[in-house]
């Protein structure tokens, strides 16, 4: 029996280019059967999620194909957009964090929650960051009660900012990483992309599936630490060039094409 192949895969930076559109090599294939089994991993919720694959064109009218890993791994689905599992900040930690947000006025804090984003402390660039994502963000004094938030992003063109909340929160029992030089992710402590990759590929019985991961920020090497295979484009972050096998330019024919070949060097998709 063959080994299944499980494709993981970023969005922003690595399929996405310019957070709204998709090389059309990468489109075409993505309309396409598919070798491997594809899983979408992002720190973006499912309403952002969806909403930029629409802004490129893609599953308009329809769920999502492929099984997710969204909210940096907070929660996973099923192909179909059919929910898995769900892992929010725990309360005490969650409050720990507001409690942080007013020593930060030139940051905006965006909650991601199951039904959708909520700002606390708007700022002009953080509303314009929300968009730019495909947020649709409420204040977060219309967060429903009880329903957890997935994960918090700090949103800030000062990278000084940025940097000195990363701080605040390394004694907060909560996990944190840099998806783009202007936003900071905190979610659930142990909870990334790599803990809900994991997740979802045990519960939808590919536990021994062949793993490639590809990625271009510091929130994607813990999914590179699971793979097998480890894959970055050019554009990626230092840190996440430094923990991959290999380095793809996009440029040429998008991403999904040159991982094919790599995939038919090696010989996997033939086992």
């Amino acid at each position: 029996m063959s080994t299944p192949i499980v494709l993981s895969i970023d969005l922003d930076g690595t399929l996405l280019i310019e957070e709204r559109e998709i090389h059309p090599e990468d489109a075409l294939a993505l309309r396409r059967p598919l070798p491997v089994t594809l899983v979408f991993a992002t720190g973006r919720s499912l309403e952002s999620a969806r909403r930029v694959l629409e802004r490129a064109g893609l599953y308009r009218d329809e769920p999502l194909p492929f099984p997710l890993v969204l909210q940096n791994g907070a929660a996973i689905y099923r192909a179909g957009e059919i929910l898995e599992a769900y892992f929010p900040i725990p309360l005490e930690a969650e409050a720990r964090l507001h409690a942080l947000v007013p020593q930060f006025p030139d940051a905006a804090f965006l909650w991601q929650g199951l039904d959708g984003a909520y700002l606390e402390e708007i700022t002009p660039f953080g509303l314009q960051a929300a968009e730019r994502f495909g947020f649709l963000p409420r204040p977060l004094s219309e967060a429903p009660s009880g329903q957890g938030f997935g994960k918090l992003m700090c949103l800030s063109d000062h990278p000084e900012v940025l940097q000195a909340f990363a701080q605040a929160t390394q004694n907060l029992p909560v996990e944190g990483s840099f998806s783009l030089d202007v936003i900071y992710e905190v979610t659930r402590q142990g909870v990334n992309k790599g803990f809900g990759l994991r997740a979802l590929l045990q519960r939808l019985g590919l536990p021994h599936a062949r793993i490639v991961a590809v990625g271009d920020g510091d929130n994607d090497v813990p999914m590179f630490a699971c793979a097998d295979l480890a894959i970055a484009p050019s554009n990626a972050s230092p840190r996440a060039r430094a923990h991959a096998h290999h380095i793809i330019d996009r440029q040429p024919h998008g991403i999904l094409t040159p991982i094919f070949e790599l995939l038919d060097a090696k010989r996997w998709l033939d086992t």
